[in-house]
């Protein structure tokens, strides 16, 4: 394990600390071990803390329930992104309370006449049809993301009917960059990465979110499948 990240610590060396004092640790070991190293050393963390840290270190050993529980490679784990605003939530905890799939009109082809249209065919032909159509056979209401306006009324709708969770598909730039949206609609979500072509790299930021964006992404479906289904076999139980 490395920790390194753009921030203001101190001593300069903190994160090589940490790093030699969880070295070989299990999982229920690092919060004590946390504890006494801050304990015994100076520190100055700026604008963040150490339970920031454990939240981060308990996400790095999730990754590795999640690839096992789905039976999914630790690269395709690796690519969840886990909103969760109190920091008490697991992936499989915010997958079972879902009822909601959102997915990006980047997925859909550039011919289809859903792309920029909340909905879909299902004609077979793309990644987001498949999701539609694995999510509605479990139930679960799917929205097709048009613009980061879009998003933002779709999230403000889904809090005031009391939607308890989400699961949604974008990229991770997307994510990073617009966390604000996220955490302003207060609910938990699972969210996977997407592959191929994004606004991002393209240098077409501003055209994605206007729901402009010409290229083509793609949704790993085996995996998005496994989430979709866990949140049904959960909800069940």
């Amino acid at each position: 394990m490395h920790l390194n990240g753009n921030v203001y610590i101190r001593p300069y060396n903190l994160f090589r600390k940490i790093e030699s004092v969880l070295r070989g640790a299990a999982e229920g070991e690092i919060m004590q071990r946390m504890d006494n190293l801050f304990y015994e050393n100076q520190w100055e963390l700026y604008r963040f803390t150490p339970h920031d840290i454990m939240v981060l270190l308990r996400r790095l050993f999730e990754q590795h329930r999640i690839a096992a529980k789905l039976s999914i490679a630790p690269s395709a784990a690796s690519s969840f992104m886990i909103h969760d605003p109190d920091g008490t939530m697991d992936a499989f905890d915010i997958a079972a309370k879902a009822d909601t799939v959102l997915v990006p009109y980047c997925a859909k082809p550039t011919w289809c006449k859903w792309r920029h249209n909340d909905g879909c065919s299902q004609c077979g032909k793309c990644d987001v049809g498949q999701v539609y159509k694995i999510a509605r056979e479990q139930g679960l209401q799917v929205t097709t993301i048009n613009n980061f306006e879009h998003l933002e009324i779709t999230l403000k709708a889904l809090n005031e009917r009391g939607t308890k969770a989400y699961v949604g598909m974008c990229c991770n730039n997307f994510y990073i960059k617009r966390e604000y949206a996220f955490r302003s609609a207060n609910m938990p979500a699972l969210l996977l990465d997407i592959a191929g072509a994004n606004c991002y790299d393209l240098m077409q930021e501003q055209s994605a979110y206007s729901g402009e964006f010409s290229a083509e992404s793609s949704i790993d479906i085996d995996v998005a499948e496994k989430v979709i289904k866990l949140a049904r076999r959960e909800s069940v139980q």
